[in-house]
């Protein structure tokens, strides 16, 4: 465990994005129903805009400290004071958010699947199982996510052709015709979930190449905001707002509503058999940000001789921590925006302020072999798709203005939509619609980012290792 765990780009933004979506389908979709209603499934612009910023902080600092973590990068700048109480913010961080993700979980197994197993069990199953991949490194966890996370994704992006016979658009409708307090409200609720992207920051040093960092985590947010969008309009279409904003776990009513044919009837055992692998991995990498915290005080880098006591002493602490169900929906939506934008200034402001002293490193890192799963070629063939290689010809720069131009459009339109759709509804049709176009062409453009910016790297990496040899054979 001396050596430096590395994981690829692809790895890393489906980590950050099992993190957000997984959680987030549990108990963020009744608390933005209730704040914005039928306008529920607007609202994840505003978690995208704010880890976004994250994505760029988490850059920068890479950039100018290279082969460093958070932790240690708060160490260099601030030294073994202050950057030890900068450390212990981030523990705090994470332990929150680790009590938040345990209860969450146990009450959800002990409400709907196992109503007759008493908690502890369910709890200390958990447990045991954060702490068998606690032991291990991140490589572990992400390689196993590389199964799990493509079919719950499948399983997510799916559900609209699943239940195409029970949704009704009269349910979503009139769209952004409530004004603006609503929208405002329940996007600002948002920042809670999507402020997790900050636990990447444990793992920078996973991957060399900050450019590929931010692309992999770009894409990571606005990815996990479009499946939760799609999670949110089936939810308000088929449910509806009213029925829906009651329900506690209203995304497994969702689900126990899909019927196809006579037979295929309880298709929630299936995708429910998807997500809580999915779930507990996002525990597990939250789990294993912790121990990469607690490593930091003791200057090592093997945290497997405290991994089993840090699990015990979160079993006590979640068992200790929550009196009932509604209070743990209430710190799970509510007390995470205050914790996140609490803690985070806190956290990211110093070292960002500090860092910019530093001058980035000139020649940058490159990724290693395997972050360039499937690509091990100096140039795509031409004889391939048309579409394709008119993808491929894109500059990374071109791609991100495209993102950001879509990420923009999209925030146009809900402004546009809550100012003029109370007073015409074709207004605020159009414009909720054109947000969510905007959010799926989105996932392509930050997708084509990161695989343009790995494939430069590689090809890079490449011209040197050819220079190498002709300089050799010289």
């Amino acid at each position: 465990m001396d050596r430096i765990r590395e994981i690829n780009s692809r790895q890393l933004t489906w980590l950050v994005s099992v993190m957000i979506t997984a959680g987030g389908l549990m108990s963020l979709p009744k608390s933005l129903i209730e704040v914005a209603s039928l306008d529920a499934w607007v609202s994840e612009i505003g978690g995208v805009l704010y880890g976004g910023m994250i994505a760029f902080v988490l850059y920068q600092l890479a950039m100018r400290f290279p082969g460093k973590n958070l932790f240690e990068i708060a160490r260099e700048l601030w030294g073994p004071v202050i950057g030890g109480l900068i450390n212990g913010l981030m523990l705090l961080y994470l332990w929150t958010i680790l009590l938040r993700d345990a209860r969450v979980f146990t009450d959800f197994i002990i409400t709907l699947l196992l109503p007759r197993t008493p908690s502890d069990i369910v709890l200390y199953l958990l447990i045991m199982l954060v702490i068998y991949y606690g032991r291990s490194s991140i490589e572990v966890t992400a390689r196993v996510n590389d199964f799990v996370f493509p079919a719950f994704g499948f399983l997510l992006a799916a559900l609209p052709l699943m239940l195409a016979n029970e949704l009704s658009f009269q349910r979503v409708e009139p769209m952004l015709g409530h004004g603006a307090l609503p929208v405002i409200g329940s996007n600002f609720l948002t920042i809670g979930w999507f402020g997790d992207v900050i636990i990447a920051g444990c793992f920078l040093n996973t991957i060399r190449n900050a450019k590929v960092i931010y692309h992999s985590l770009r894409h990571a947010v606005v990815l996990s905001a479009a499946l939760l969008s799609i999670i949110l309009f089936m939810i308000i279409s088929v449910l509806g707002s009213k029925i829906a904003g009651r329900i506690l776990f209203n995304t497994y009513s969702l689900v126990e509503q899909i019927h196809i044919t006579d037979f295929l009837d309880r298709m929630e055992l299936l995708v429910f058999s998807v997500w809580i692998p999915a779930y507990i991995l996002k525990t597990c990498f939250i789990f294993i940000a912790f121990m990469h915290g607690c490593t930091s005080f003791f200057q090592s880098r093997d945290h497997a001789p405290i991994t089993r006591m840090s699990g015990w002493f979160l079993m006590l602490t979640t068992l200790l921590s929550f009196d009932s169900l509604s209070e743990t929906f209430n710190f799970s939506n509510f007390g995470a925006i205050a914790i996140a934008l609490v803690l985070h200034p806190l956290i990211l402001v110093p070292l960002i302020i500090r860092a910019y002293r530093h001058k980035p490193k000139k020649k940058a890192l490159e990724p290693p072999d395997e972050v360039h799963y499937g690509s091990r070629r100096k140039q795509p063939k031409q004889a391939g798709s048309l579409l394709r290689n008119m993808l491929h010809q894109r500059t990374l720069r071109s791609w991100r203005i495209t993102s950001n131009a879509l990420l923009g459009t999209a925030v146009a339109l809900i402004i546009v939509g809550v100012l003029f759709g109370p007073m015409h509804s074709i207004v605020g049709t159009t414009c909720s619609l054109g947000f969510g176009f905007c959010l799926l062409f989105a996932v392509l453009t930050t997708h084509m980012e990161r695989l343009t910016v790995v494939n430069e790297a590689f090809q890079r990496k490449m011209r040197r290792k050819k220079n190498k040899q002709s300089d050799g054979a010289a």
